[in-house]
């Protein structure tokens, strides 16, 4: 959280399931330390997405300990979304606004920013096997069905929109600085289907 924006909320919530990119094995220095180093693509920097590093240690008498922790980058400008409900219904008209702030929580005053929502879907993917049979593995997906730019005015922006379906949604909001550089953060919802109202019969 920003110091005084309180009703907004910083980061991407992708709401993706982690998938294991390395794993290895090291040998502790004589201060019960080791090093890892990894790169930082641009979503990262961008504070899109994250890594999670899980150390297990195993002692001589076989004995193992775990910790995990999660890194993120500390991004350069960071763009905060409006709260809303968790839970609206389809058809019904939402409004958040967002603001762009350095890193100090200065606002920005010009700008655009991207705009775009997103919804859960399924894709299967062909995998082999370890016996080189070809499989088919169902993966989470998020399907972009909208985007539009929004201008910055007096710090910030306003977003309107509704959901035509239900299922579960991602807004996402993406500022790009002079220097090409992209930095976002996307909220979820959860639309329900219209409830259903029956009429009541007049004579």
């Amino acid at each position: 959280q920003v110091p005084g924006y309180d009703r907004f909320v910083f980061g991407y919530a992708g709401e993706e399931q982690g998938e294991l990119i390395e794993s290895g094995q090291a040998i502790l220095d004589e201060k019960g330390r080791t090093e890892l180093e990894f790169p930082l693509d641009q979503q990262v920097l961008a504070g899109q997405s994250g890594f999670m590093v899980v150390a297990t240690v195993v002692d001589c008498d076989g004995r193992a300990a775990s910790n995990s922790k999660t890194y993120q980058a500390d991004p350069d400008i960071l763009v905060g979304i409006g709260s809303h409900p968790a839970e609206v219904q389809a058809g019904e008209e939402q409004l958040l606004k967002v603001v762009a702030l350095t890193r100090d929580g200065k606002k920005i005053t010009k700008g655009k920013i991207r705009a775009e929502m997103l919804e859960r879907s399924w894709a299967y993917v062909a995998k082999r096997n370890e016996q080189g049979d070809v499989y088919w593995d169902d993966h989470e997906a998020w399907r972009k069905i909208f985007a539009t730019d929004l201008s910055l005015e007096k710090g910030e922006a306003g977003f309107r929109f509704d959901f035509a379906g239900y299922g579960r949604f991602l807004v996402a909001f993406t500022y790009r600085d002079d220097q090409g550089r992209s930095f976002g953060s996307a909220t979820a919802y959860q639309v329900a289907s219209e409830p259903y109202v029956r009429e009541e019969k007049r004579e």
